[in-house]
C-alpha cells in the first residue's frame, strides 16, 4: 500500500509539472502568433552623400524594426557617389493599426518631408 501511495504521489507531481510547461508554451504561442503581427516594407528615396537621412518614429512596444538597408541606383552600384542616390528599404513587424512615421531630415535636423504609414 505504501508503494502505491508513493507511486501515485510521483504521478501527481509529474502531471503538475507537465501541465505548467503546457500552459507556458500556450502563452508564448499567443504572443508570437502570425495573426497578430505583420511584416511591413517601406521604400523611400535617399541620397546619403547629401547628409540627409530618414528617421523612423514608432511605438517600440508594438512595432519592431526588422531591417534597414540602403540600395543604390543602378548607376551607383559601386557605392555612394556624390549626386547619385538610391533607396532606403525598411522592414517592420508589428500589430495591425500601428503607425510608423518617417521624417526626411538634413544634418541640422530640419525636416524636408514627413510620411505616415499604418500597418494593415
Amino acid at each position: 500500500m505504501k508503494k502505491l501511495a508513493i507511486l501515485f504521489a510521483t504521478f501527481v507531481c509529474f502531471a503538475m509539472i507537465s501541465g505548467s510547461f503546457a500552459a507556458t508554451n500556450q502563452q508564448t504561442e499567443k504572443v508570437i502568433s502570425p495573426i497578430q503581427y505583420h511584416k511591413f516594407v517601406i521604400i523611400v528615396p535617399n541620397n546619403p552623400t547629401t547628409g540627409s537621412q530618414w528617421r523612423s518614429i514608432f511605438d517600440h512596444a508594438m512595432v519592431k524594426l526588422v531591417s534597414k538597408k540602403y540600395v543604390p541606383d543602378k548607376a551607383n552600384l559601386k557605392g555612394p557617389v556624390v549626386g547619385y542616390g538610391g533607396y532606403d528599404v525598411y522592414t517592420f513587424s508589428g500589430k495591425i493599426g500601428q503607425k510608423i512615421t518617417l521624417k526626411h531630415v538634413d544634418p541640422s535636423g530640419k525636416v524636408f518631408e514627413k510620411r505616415n504609414y499604418w500597418i494593415e
